[in-house]
């Protein structure tokens, strides 16, 4: 079997990183990289194989399985382990993180998917949180506001022009999502009481650090790539996220 290399982790993690703070995020088209299905599938464990079996339909599993090894080889650059010897599993709630006793350097991390665009956010010294969605109006449709928005929120969705909600609810999405995230909590949480939201979603393909409203502790990062939508969200004080993509 061919060896997998994921181009893309940068120069700078040929000794591993030197900065006491860093922040670099991924993105992996995983439909793009399924030629290395075989090679990725092989680093994963029982666990993460079982896990990806009960996922329903096939182009999923192998979208899982590109993700995970994808991740391996991720975490395995700034360890310095090979991709199949870090330690990371997943938790009851389903979120992945290292084993505290798999040695190596203490790292902080967080994962997410839509569809075939998976990204991954490595760093240290912050609580971290990522999300990613597809924007359309199937997925988030103006009734999803009830569900998902703070009362503060409520307002600014209604004023907007109906063309510019979806795209506006799936920022509120991913920030929400990415906050919960950052402090360990899940979607165990209600997303109405979280407040991120402060005006108009962002039309810019990179956006600029914001603060949120509700968590005066985190920054945060929108960028809309197409119909992508990403929010990543840190603790202060954070350097400014190195954005890098993946591919094999």
């Amino acid at each position: 079997m061919k060896e997998v290399q994921l181009h893309g982790l940068g120069d700078q993690l040929a000794h591993g990183p030197s900065q006491d703070t860093f922040l670099h995020a991924y993105t992996i088209d995983c439909d793009l990289a399924a030629d290395a299905l075989p090679s990725l599938r092989s680093l994963l464990d029982g666990a993460e194989r079982e896990h990806i079996r009960r996922i329903r339909h096939t182009l999923e599993q192998q979208r899982a399985a590109i993700r995970r090894g994808a991740l391996r080889h991720v975490l395995g650059a700034y360890l310095q382990l090979p991709p199949e010897c870090v330690p990371v599993f997943r938790e009851p709630g389903g979120r992945s993180t290292l084993r505290p006793d798999g040695g190596g350097r203490a790292l902080r991390f967080s994962c997410a998917s839509s569809g075939a665009w998976a990204n991954i956010v490595v760093g240290a010294g912050s609580h971290i949180g990522i999300d990613v969605e597809l924007i359309s109006r199937d997925r988030f449709p103006d009734q999803l506001a009830d569900t998902l928005l703070h009362a503060r929120e409520m307002p600014l969705f209604a004023n907007l022009a109906p063309p510019a909600r979806s795209a506006w609810l799936a920022c509120a999405w991913v920030l929400k999502e990415a906050t919960l995230k950052a402090l360990g909590l899940g979607l165990s949480v209600d997303p109405r009481t979280v407040e991120v939201m402060t005006g108009p979603a962002p039309d810019r393909p990179n956006a600029e650090e914001f603060c949120l409203p509700g968590f005066p502790h985190f920054s945060a990062w929108l960028w809309r790539e197409g119909e992508v939508i990403t929010g990543m969200v840190v603790s202060r004080p954070s350097p400014l996220p190195q954005r890098f993509h993946l591919r094999c």
